[in-house]
């Protein structure tokens, strides 16, 4: 408080020594309002910004899905097409499936943007979980899809029940993340692995891939926001960037920590390790 009695911003530093005459001391008092009034400002710019990103998301979702059904019903409408001069046919469909696509990689993008928002949003009310029967049950459709891919997904699960204290819901999307990237960069013939384990008291989660690896210049970068690492897969599956950057911040509000170890043309190995 100042003497005229309004109130600032202050940071208050004390230091205690001691030299021949005992122990001394001093304090200082530094004014810091103009910092807290930037930060108050960009505070209100991040959070006004965040505001209108989510909407622009969100209402941006109908009419991509609007345009999305209307090019599978002109794929689907054979008369249509045969209306079009016989040399364009092939062109048309091809445009056709590229606007599909198109629309398809937008739905993802906006679909994790909006996934960002409810994280800051909402409180996760965590239970406790037996992980054994949760990572058997969350495997079952990937099971299909690796089937479909000629890959081989393995589930390796210790005797004894495994207990962790997570949101299911939330938590799923970690491992959605990480078994949709293993499948994106794991060629024909391939292997995944999940494995499960309780140490010193942690849950440890593995899944790893025997693929293509990710370059060491680009894995410091995997879980940035808007990753620069983010790759098409070896299938053509586009990528918003934002998975694994989704995938660590889910990991942190449960308490825990992921990380991962890569060779370039022999796989990727990420590591999560919970309370």
């Amino acid at each position: 408080m100042r003497p005229d009695g309004s109130s600032f911003w202050c940071r208050v530093t004390s230091i205690l020594f001691e030299d021949e005459a005992g122990l001394m001391g001093y304090t200082t008092l530094e004014d810091i309002s103009e910092r807290k009034a930037a930060e108050e400002t960009l505070k209100r710019l991040y959070d006004a910004q965040e505001t209108i990103m989510h909407l622009i998301a969100h209402d941006l979702k109908n009419p991509l899905t609007n345009i999305q059904m209307l090019v599978e019903v002109l794929q689907r409408d054979e008369t249509l097409l045969s209306t079009c001069p016989a040399n364009t046919q092939k062109e048309t469909k091809a445009f056709l499936s590229m606007i599909e696509q198109a629309c398809t990689d937008a739905n993802a993008l906006l679909k994790d943007v909006l996934y960002l928002g409810e994280l800051d949003a909402k409180r996760m009310e965590k239970q406790r979980v037996n992980m054994n029967d949760y990572l058997d049950a969350r495997l079952l459709v990937y099971r299909v899809v690796a089937q479909q891919q000629g890959i081989e997904l393995v589930l390796e699960l210790p005797a004894e029940v495994v207990e962790a204290h997570i949101h299911p819901g939330r938590f799923s999307r970690v491992l959605d993340n990480l078994l949709t990237n293993a499948l994106k960069f794991t060629p024909r013939g391939g292997h995944i692995y999940v494995r499960l384990q309780e140490q010193q008291g942690r849950v440890h989660i593995q899944v790893q891939d025997t693929g293509q690896g990710i370059p060491a210049e680009l894995q410091e970068h995997v879980f940035d926001k808007f990753s620069t690492a983010a790759r098409e897969g070896l299938y053509g599956t586009a990528t918003t960037g934002l998975g694994l950057f989704i995938t660590k911040q889910i990991v942190l509000l449960h308490g825990g920590k992921i990380w991962l170890e890569s060779f370039e043309h022999k796989g990727t190995t990420f590591f999560i390790e919970l309370p």
